[in-house]
Parts: C-alpha cells; structure tokens; sequence
C-alpha cells in the first residue's frame, strides 16, 4: 500500500493533466447511489480519462460530480468528495 498522500483537488488536477495528453490513469471511489441511498462499496477504475462534466445550469450536483470514460467506452460518473485513490496516491 502507497503512503503517498494528495488533496482531491491535486488529484482532479493531474487526472485533467494527464487526459489532456490522452494518459490514462487508475482511481478508486466509494459507490454512492443518490436515488436509492445506497452503496456497492468500493470500485476499483483502471484506464480511465476525464469527460466532460455537468455545467451548473444543468445540475445541482456540478460541483459533486465528475464524468469520466473508461478505455472500453463505458460513460460513468463519480462524486469527487467519494475517490480514495489516485493511481499510487491515497486521496485525503
């Protein structure tokens, strides 16, 4: 296990740098499901680049939320304050 720590803001940053050069990376979060209230527990993203995300005219959950692709073309979303890991980084 990694005992490298970063921000959630350091880890968005490089993730928006590394996409920026088509450079996956790996995260992990914890499952959050709004409608429901419900967790699937921990997933584990390898390969992933940034996409696109709502704008806050679109929704509530724009500053919550961020939109990322996986290499096999799978659209997910995640909650930002929810990512644990950050390729060998710990979020904190």
């Amino acid at each position: 296990m990694s005992n490298k720590v970063i921000t959630i803001h350091q880890a968005v940053k490089r993730m928006r740098a590394l996409t920026a050069i088509g450079v996956a990376f790996s995260f992990e979060y914890l499952t959050y499901n709004d409608t429901y209230l419900t967790s699937k527990g921990f997933k584990t993203v390898d390969n992933a680049l940034l996409r696109m995300s709502y704008r806050h005219d679109q929704s509530y959950k724009a500053d919550l939320l961020i939109g990322y692709v996986t290499l096999q073309g799978d659209n997910r979303w995640c909650y930002l304050p929810l990512i644990t890991k950050f390729n060998n980084y710990i979020v904190k």
